[in-house]
């Protein structure tokens, strides 16, 4: 298992105190012999789509992007190994319902001023008080509190033991500052990471250059740091022949990553991406379509090929699935199998809800390029076309899919809603939020009581054994629901020329390029 190996063990024993690590970037280690590091250190990184502003308060994805300029209270290295950053101690006080972290003296924002115990506070507070979209990572958290000028609290609403989980999403942001610029910090953002803002223009270009001064523990060779937003990925794929980009980092099919080898470009896979279609439950009940019947939504689960779909589409690259999370996390349940491929059956579950000649749904399919594959919408279309359900699809730019994803401002989603969650935690933390039965109006995703009550008592568990056992018996009442059209969990593709070295693929949402850099 992945952090349980590494941490849960520990977290049995109600403490956990983590002493400084090795720099988690080494971009000034020695050079490989024979090799010569180029001039030009300005890396080019094409992506399918661009946040709306520089900063994780509109988004929870594109956390390599955040990274340039923020410090996070701790990181993950490979196989959710959890490291020091701004922290560099962490201990769990279960009477206090609390994580506590020691933390660096030697952080500066861009600004020159300090980065202190108040911006950690402040930068968690928000993450509560604004509902952020890293609250979907730390779900439990009530609070942040001084402790002292070295010492922070993170207090949950009752005892986590999976909080900690959640801490590489806390960007520390500077408290005065943000204050004062309000709003316009998404234009205007700084933070204590290596890099500084350069130029921002929305739906095009985000660009970043290293700051003057080192940072005390990140060590980024490149001097630049430039994302582009570049939707069609056969724009992408000859930009990469050319020369033009350095990284890709997109929903590229397996006959595009194939090709892409053959070009002679480096492909970096891994399992990072579970695809599924939300039937979003308060969208459903507002329209009250025939997705409000459970058997109108297991009969879409039997109408899709799941097999076709991992073997035509990804040929391979992917595999399929009945439930949310990943492999080997303590959430995932080796129980729960794919709901088999069975239109007959899918037509008779239809008839039996009082649909024997299919009807067709008002929104239809709604998913971003930026994170699901079009050719999965399109192959489900036609799928359900076969069992008599028709439906429209719907493409979007990020930042409106992101809209309605969280359900701001009365965004509501698609009857289907095609998402592409990545491995960010080993417990599906973010699910809690989005499943869970707190948020209002289009917020949430779906409202299961049985899950949240198995959910919450695993998290309160210090037994790791136990704790595993509620997960998934939470997971199990959750898919029981049948809250989603279940697809595939499929590898993800990172592309870039090799020329490009130090760029390392650990998880879908937990990476950076602070090693990265260009040879000759």
């Amino acid at each position: 298992m992945r952090l349980a190996l590494s941490l849960l063990s520990l977290l049995a024993a109600l403490v956990v105190a983590c002493a400084p690590a090795a720099s988690p970037t080494t971009g000034g280690a020695a050079q490989p012999t024979g090799e010569r590091r180029a001039a030009n250190q300005a890396l080019r990184i094409a992506k399918a789509g661009l946040p709306g502003g520089v900063t994780p308060e509109l988004s929870s994805s594109n956390n390599e992007i955040f990274y340039a300029i923020f410090d996070t209270l701790t990181t993950y290295g490979k196989n959710f190994e959890l490291r020091p950053a701004v922290a560099t101690r962490w201990e769990f006080r279960q009477a206090e319902s609390a994580w506590r972290f020691t933390l660096r003296q030697d952080l500066e924002f861009s600004n020159g001023q300090k980065l202190t115990a108040d911006d950690v506070v402040y930068s968690a507070n928000l993450i509560v008080q604004k509902n952020l979209p890293t609250r979907s990572f730390l779900p439990s958290l009530d609070r942040a509190v001084k402790v002292n000028e070295t010492t922070v609290d993170l207090i949950s609403r009752t005892p986590d033991f999976t909080l900690v989980a959640g801490t590489p999403w806390v960007s520390v942001f500077p408290a005065a500052y943000h204050q004062q610029v309000g709003r316009d910090f998404a234009t205007r953002p700084i933070g204590s990471g290596p890099y500084e803002l350069a130029e921002f223009r929305p739906a095009d270009v985000i660009r970043f250059k290293l700051r003057s001064a080192s940072h005390p523990y990140r060590q980024p060779i490149a001097t630049e740091l430039e994302f582009r937003a570049i939707p069609e990925l056969t724009q992408q794929i000859s930009g990469l022949r050319a020369g033009e980009i350095d990284i890709a980092q997109s929903n590229f099919n397996s006959d595009q990553a194939e090709q892409l080898k053959r070009a002679g470009l480096v492909v970096q896979t891994l399992l990072t991406e579970n695809n599924f279609a939300l039937f979003s439950q308060p969208e459903m009940k507002v329209r009250n379509t025939p997705l409000n019947d459970r058997r109108v939504r297991l009969a879409l689960n039997y109408a899709v090929n799941k097999e076709a779909i991992a073997n035509d589409l990804f040929k391979g690259y992917a595999q399929p699935v009945g439930q949310f999370g990943f492999p080997g996390s303590e959430f995932w349940n080796p129980e729960t199998r794919p709901i088999p491929y069975d239109p007959a059956q899918a037509r008779r579950l239809l008839a039996e809800a009082g649909y024997p000649n299919g009807f067709k749904l008002p929104v239809g399919i709604e998913y971003t390029p930026q994170t699901v594959n079009p050719e999965i919408a399109v192959a489900v279309q036609g799928m359900l076309r076969e069992v008599g359900v028709e439906m429209e699809v719907a493409s979007y730019e990020f930042a409106q899919f992101l809209d309605k994803y969280y359900g701001r401002q009365g965004q509501q989603k698609g009857d289907l809603f095609m998402v592409s969650n990545g491995n960010t935690t080993p417990y599906f933390t973010s699910g809690r939020g989005r499943f869970g039965c707190e948020g209002k109006d289009f917020e949430i995703w779906w409202c299961n009581e049985e899950f949240v009550r198995l959910y919450d008592l695993a998290v309160q568990e210090g037994d790791a054994t136990k704790r595993a056992d509620l997960f998934r018996r939470a997971n199990a009442a959750l898919v029981n629901d049948i809250p989603a059209l279940f697809l595939v969990i499929r590898d993800g593709f990172l592309v870039h020329n090799p020329k490009i070295k130090g760029v390392e693929f650990t998880t879908r949402n937990i990476y950076n390029y602070d090693a990265a850099y260009r040879v000759e």
